[in-house]
């Protein structure tokens, strides 16, 4: 018994055109870029509220109450300044990366969709 591959990736062919439908108005790569740009800016602004005693109480462990807890003790020891903030700038630098990846990938002429109102 042989196969027939041809009669197989045709009709493979066919099923794939009905599971592969993306509606016309949701053009999900520019959602994703912007995602994970203001998923970057969301950390940032709970870290720096955290730290000024605005963001999340103080017994929760958090970025920015790390950096705070640990600004009295600099002088004996910088790492409980230093680690937190390296955290933050990798996740960030991450999390940027991502989203100009996801610009890189979706081509020159997607890019206005995102920039459109500069």
């Amino acid at each position: 018994m042989e196969l027939d591959t041809q009669n197989i990736l045709k009709d493979v062919s066919i099923a794939s055109r009905h599971f592969d439908y993306t509606p016309k108005w949701l053009n999900l790569p520019p959602v994703l870029a912007m995602a994970a740009t203001m998923f970057g800016w969301n950390i940032l602004s709970e870290a720096a509220l955290s730290f000024l005693g605005l963001g999340v109480s103080p017994l929760q462990p958090s970025w920015g109450n790390m950096l705070a807890s640990g600004r009295p003790y600099i002088s004996q020891y910088a790492g409980l300044t230093i680690f937190p903030g390296v955290c933050i700038s990798f996740t960030l630098l991450g999390i940027n990366m991502l989203g100009d990846a996801v610009i890189d990938r979706m081509g020159e002429n997607s890019i206005h969709l995102i920039y459109k109102n500069k």
